[in-house]
């Protein structure tokens, strides 16, 4: 019985030796990247636009108040096609400064862009960050820019970068 153990215990030693002595397995390789590059290309283009939809506006405490007002109307540039601003803004009548915030659809041939804004008025003029997610045709792509006025009017100037993600 003693004979068979130690027997038993040799063949086991042997197997843990061989098992323990063999290469590690080799890490896999790759054969293409992990994350594929992404692109950016920058874009400008113009939007003017008219009141479709003046929303909720009132006057308090001398701050001119809008909610909901939606305007539309044809961008042109880089990006083509037609914008849809929906946005609320708070005034001060006196010297027309304030803030303005909303979201925005641009379609564009075969796909839109969806996203927000935010900025404030300095005498009456616009000035702003955007960002906005492609889909459709543009799926997979990120706008982020600046909007800008140069009179307080319906025109409004967009100059961004378009990031597109690698896939």
């Amino acid at each position: 019985m003693k004979r068979r153990i130690q027997a038993a215990t040799a063949v086991l030693a042997g197997v843990i030796a061989l098992g323990c002595e063999q290469p590690p397995p080799s890490a896999p390789t790759q054969t293409r990247p992990l994350f594929a590059a992404a692109t950016t290309t920058d874009v400008t283009a113009t939007a003017t636009f008219t009141i479709t939809d003046p929303g909720h506006q009132w006057v308090s405490g001398g701050i001119f108040h809008v909610r909901n007002q939606t305007q539309s109307g044809p961008v042109t540039g880089d990006i083509t096609g037609t914008a849809t601003v929906t946005g609320r803004s708070d005034v001060t009548v006196a010297d027309m400064t304030g803030t303005s915030s909303g979201k925005f659809t641009i379609t564009a041939g075969a796909g839109t862009w969806e996203g927000s804004f935010e900025g404030r008025f300095d005498g009456g003029v616009f000035s702003g960050k955007l960002v906005t997610h492609g889909t459709g045709a543009f799926a997979g792509q990120i706008l982020r820019g600046s909007i800008s006025q140069t009179a307080p009017n319906r025109i409004y100037f967009l100059t961004g970068t378009i990031l597109t993600t690698g896939s």
